[in-house]
């Protein structure tokens, strides 16, 4: 996502939208608290990654996962960690499924980024956590 052009919009992303896919993850959206993220038939659990006026000028980095409304419920979202992991948890119900799903969308930042130096813990680490 751009100021200039909205990818949501795109070919490739308008096809989640139809039927083909209930999971969408994402990195990199480059969005802020601005941006409308909304999809039609999905729900989103964003993460956009905190500006630092010292490293950068413009909005980068930032996860978010799409998930079809109807696998979505109120405690889906179960785990978010500073700017770069989101862990979700579909019901066995939702799936009509003996066992809960969980996943997690992380993005690990490369280890030439000038961000590497604000980061304490390893994703990793975070994960183990």
């Amino acid at each position: 996502m751009t100021r200039r052009v909205n990818k949501l919009k795109s070919t490739e992303l308008l096809n989640i939208n139809n039927q083909t896919h209930d999971i969408v993850l994402l990195c990199e959206t480059w969005a802020n608290e601005l941006c409308d993220l909304q999809v039609d038939n999905f729900d989103n659990f964003v993460l956009n990654r905190s500006n630092n006026k010292e490293f950068s000028k413009r909005s980068s980095g930032g996860i978010i996962v799409y998930i079809r409304n109807e696998y979505a419920c109120e405690n889906t979202c179960v785990f978010c960690s500073e700017d770069d992991i989101i862990c979700v948890k579909l019901s066995a119900s939702k799936l009509t499924t003996s066992l809960d799903l969980f996943f997690c969308l992380c993005y690990v930042v490369p280890d030439n980024s000038s961000r590497q130096s604000l980061i304490d813990t390893h994703t990793f680490d975070r994960l183990l956590d």
